[in-house]
């Protein structure tokens, strides 16, 4: 199989962009303690923050990291002038790839593909061509979770519990704090993201066997 591994890490909106859509937290009636009561609006408050980056209308693309069969890796983020130039590069690599090449990822078709997607209709982004094919994705697009699921939707498993199980390692952390960590240590963060390619590679190649290329 011809194919390249794909992730993406998100992060919230600017605090201004989250403020405008930030619901307003009241302490439950029995607190009567003012201090009491703004600690537990500020946890709420950040609780919401941290659950922004996986809201593709609170949140934003911050890296997408790729990974083709020879090995390369190829890392784009802040780099570039902004979340739309990531967005756009993104589109174009699955555009100009060959049409035998099979974009693979975890989750990817219920999280990574319709973030990209829809942070891309927010910035008026046309693609090469369509990558929509009624309800589902193409073929050249591989979930492995879809993979493990077998058409079960209820067989949910997260990257770290299928790489363990199969033996190939697991996460180094947790894309929940990415945005903090980009901040404050950019290696760190993207290493974070190396490693994930990394590990979803490794199940695609226990899982390579089962799988039908139609591409």
């Amino acid at each position: 199989m011809n194919y390249r591994i794909f992730d993406i890490e998100t992060g919230p909106v600017s605090l201004d962009k989250l403020q405008d859509q930030m619901p307003e937290f009241k302490a439950p009636s029995n607190y009567k303690d003012e201090e009491k009561i703004a600690a537990y609006i500020e946890e709420q408050q950040s609780k919401w923050i941290e659950k922004a980056a996986l809201d593709a209308s609170t949140g934003r693309v911050m890296a997408i990291g790729v990974k083709d069969s020879n090995g390369n890796k190829i890392i784009k983020e802040e780099h570039f002038e902004g979340e739309r130039e990531i967005l756009q590069w993104f589109w174009d690599e699955v555009t100009d790839t060959h049409a035998d090449t099979t974009w693979v990822g975890f989750n990817s078709n219920s999280f990574d593909l319709p973030f990209l997607f829809r942070r891309s209709l927010i910035y008026q982004i046309q693609p090469g061509y369509s990558f929509r094919e009624s309800r589902y994705w193409p073929a050249r697009f591989l979930d492995l979770l879809e993979v493990w699921a077998c058409g079960n939707r209820e067989q949910r498993i997260s990257l770290d519990k299928m790489a363990k199980l199969l033996g190939v390692g697991g996460k180094s952390g947790s894309g929940k704090m990415f945005a903090e960590l980009y901040s404050t240590d950019r290696k760190s963060a993207l290493e974070y993201l190396k490693h994930d390619l990394n590990l979803t590679e490794a199940v695609l190649k226990r899982m390579q066997l089962w799988i039908t290329n139609k591409n």
